[in-house]
């Protein structure tokens, strides 16, 4: 459950735990619902954490109640 802002000011400690813990796990879901606001460098960390997923062959999911809006910002990765 990821709260708060992700911004410019929180968005390097936010790319760095959540890689950490795509690394080494088999899979990561975040769930979106206490994100109050999203900029995008957020958005750019939630596209780069979904290529990783890609390349390590992990599985990556975003989930609240906002997910679709987030989820169609990176899903033309998947057609590339």
């Amino acid at each position: 459950m990821i709260e708060g802002n992700i911004s410019a000011t929180t968005v390097k400690q936010f790319k760095s735990h959540l890689e950490h813990l795509l690394i080494f796990s088999e899979s990561l879901t975040i769930n979106m619902d206490g994100v109050k606001t999203i900029d995008n460098n957020g958005f750019q960390v939630l596209e780069e954490l979904y290529k990783t997923s890609l390349l390590r062959n992990k599985k990556f999911a975003i989930i609240g109640e906002d997910y679709d809006n987030i989820y169609k910002a990176i899903q033309p990765i998947n057609a590339a």
